[in-house]
C-alpha cells in the first residue's frame, strides 16, 4: 500500500540548505540527583542534588537538530527580559552555524520547563511560562523580520507550542507570506484546530493529534492514511507526514502519493545511566555483543531499584493489614480452614451475660 522511503539522500542535502524556523523557544532546565530519604516534612523524597543542566527546548529543540544536521539556519523568535531569557540567547547562539533573531518583549516571562532526575527517572516537572499572545508592538517587528528572511531562505519551519508566539494569527500570516514567495512551509502544529495553519505545504501530528484533530480511528495504517487524507481536504495541506513513535512515520501527499518511513528497533546503549557512564570508555571500541550485554545488566539493575523503592510501600500495607487485628486474619485464612456451622445444626444458644458456662 504504502512506498518504502529513504531518509538518507535527503538528511544529506540538509548540509545545503538555507532553513527559516521560527516558534516557540523555552529553557528546558534538568536537575539530576540522589534520593536517599523521605522528607520528615511531608510524605516526599528529598532529592540530593549532583548536576544541572540547561538546553534550548521548544522551536530551539528543532533548531539543535538542524544544526546537529548542518543546515544553514536562521532562527526568530521572542523572550522575556529575564535571566531564563538571557541564558537562551547564549546557548543558541554558541553553536555557530545559526542566524539568532530573539526579540525581546518587556513584562514576558521566558517559558522554562524544569525537570527533577534521580535514578535515571523523572520524578517532578515544574513550569514556568507565559501563553499570552505577542503584544502590538513586538508583533509588527516579528512579522516584518519574518518577511523580509522568507526570501533569503528555501524552506520555513513553524513550531507552535502554545506558548503565544505563534497564536492570534501570526501563524497564519507566516503561511500566508511564504506562499506569496513560492517557499515551502513545514508547521509542527498544536492543539486540534488546524485552521490557523491552512495552506501548509506539510503539516506533521502525531498518530494521537491526528486522531483528535480528525476525530477518525488511526490504528491501521490504512485508518491512518484515510484521516490524513480527510485533514489534507480539510484544511488545503500539500502532505501530512504523521509520526507514528516506534513505528517510524507515514507521509502522505495531497497528489495520493503514500510513502512509508519505517523505524529499526534497536536496543540502545544508555549512556545517562550513571553506573552505565562509567563503564562506558570500557566498552568504547569493543564489539556491540559487549555493549549490548552493559545495555541489558544497567536495565536490570534500574528494576531491582524499582522494586527496592516499592518494597516500602508493602511493608506499610502489611502493617496496616495486622494492626486491624483478627478480621484480616480471617479473612486472609483459605475458605477451608474458616470455622464454619454445619447445615441444619440450628440456632446458636446464647447465655445471660455475667454468666460462667458450668463446669463439667
Amino acid at each position: 500500500m504504502a512506498e518504502h522511503f529513504n531518509l538518507i539522500a535527503g538528511v544529506d542535502r540538509l548540509k545545503q540548505a538555507r532553513i527559516l524556523c521560527v516558534g516557540d523557544v523555552m529553557l528546558d532546565h534538568y536537575v539530576y540527583g540522589q534520593v536517599e530519604r523521605v522528607s520528615p516534612e511531608a510524605p516526599i523524597p528529598i532529592l540530593r542534588v549532583g548536576h544541572e543542566t540547561r538546553t534550548p527546548g521548544g522551536a530551539g529543540n528543532v533548531l539543535r537538530n538542524l544544526q546537529a544536521l548542518g543546515a544553514q539556519t536562521c532562527f526568530v523568535s521572542v523572550i522575556g527580559n529575564d535571566a531564563a531569557g538571557r541564558e537562551l540567547n547564549r546557548l543558541i547562539a554558541e553553536p555557530g552555524n545559526v542566524e539568532p533573531h530573539i526579540l525581546v518583549e518587556a513584562g514576558r516571562v521566558t517559558t522554562v520547563k524544569t525537570r527533577y532526575i534521580a535514578a535515571n527517572q523523572q520524578m517532578l516537572r515544574a513550569d514556568r511560562e507565559s501563553v499570552a499572545p505577542l503584544g502590538p508592538y513586538v508583533r509588527g517587528d516579528f512579522l516584518r523580520l519574518i518577511a523580509q528572511a522568507i526570501g533569503e531562505h528555501e524552506v520555513v519551519i513553524v513550531s507552535d507550542y502554545a506558548k503565544g508566539v505563534m497564536s492570534d494569527g501570526i501563524a497564519a500570516a507566516i503561511i500566508a507570506a511564504a506562499m506569496e514567495a513560492g517557499k515551502p512551509v513545514v508547521v509542527d502544529p498544536k492543539g486540534t484546530d488546524y485552521a490557523a495553519y491552512r495552506g501548509a505545504s506539510v503539516l506533521k501530528p502525531n498518530r494521537r493529534e491526528l486522531a483528535l484533530a480528525t476525530r477518525m480511528p488511526v490504528g491501521t495504517e490504512r485508518e491512518i492514511v484515510a484521516a490524513a487524507r480527510a485533514l489534507i481536504a480539510q484544511g488545503g495541506f500539500g502532505a501530512i507526514l504523521v509520526s507514528l513513535s516506534e513505528d517510524g512515520m507515514i507521509l502522505v501527499e495531497a497528489a495520493g502519493a503514500i510513502h512509508l518511513l519505517a523505524a529499526a528497533a534497536r536496543e540502545v546503549f544508555d549512556v545517562s545511566c550513571r553506573r552505565h557512564r562509567r563503564r562506558q570508555d570500557r566498552h568504547r571500541g569493543d564489539p556491540c555483543e559487549r555493549a549490548a550485554r552493559g545495555a541489558r545488566r544497567c536495565r536490570a539493575r534500574h528494576q531491582q531499584d524499582a522494586a527496592a523503592a516499592a518494597r516500602p510501600r508493602a511493608d506499610r500495607a502489611l502493617a496496616g493489614a495486622r494492626a486491624d487485628g483478627r478480621l484480616h486474619q480471617w479473612l486472609l485464612r483459605p475458605p477451608a480452614s474458616r470455622p464454619c456451622r454445619l447445615a441444619g445444626a440450628g440456632p446458636r444458644r446464647l447465655r445471660p451475660a455475667g454468666r460462667r458456662p458450668q463446669q463439667r
